[in-house]
């Protein structure tokens, strides 16, 4: 995904999470995103199934509620993060860094 594609993705998600005009939930579904940096973005309740987060950097980014399912998050650091209520079922964590996240109610079967 290109960059300009990925910003245009954030700020209609921004409009649909404030219920404005224009606004529509972000899906990534699929999207190879490996070493974005998505810092302190609000990205709650977004679609990310398979997403390829690896080696990115997600401080402090808003995922609460978002749809991980099988997400590659591999060495990324998510430091002060918020992943409470996310589904992260099947989702590659190795070497993710989580220090100060919060991952309340997470499901993070598999």
């Amino acid at each position: 995904m290109k960059p300009e594609q990925f910003n245009r993705a954030v700020a209609d998600h921004g409009r649909w999470l404030k219920r404005q005009r224009g606004g529509v939930r972000a899906n990534l579904t699929l999207a190879n995103l490996e070493g974005f940096n998505l810092d302190g973005i609000d990205l709650r309740e977004a679609k990310l199934s398979g997403v390829k987060l690896a080696g990115g950097s997600l401080i402090g980014t808003n995922l609460r509620g978002a749809d991980l399912f099988g997400a590659d998050l591999s060495t990324c650091d998510l430091d002060g993060a918020v992943l409470a209520d996310t589904d992260l079922r099947g989702a590659r964590l190795h070497g993710a860094n989580f220090v100060n996240a919060n991952l309340n109610h997470a499901d993070m079967r598999d």
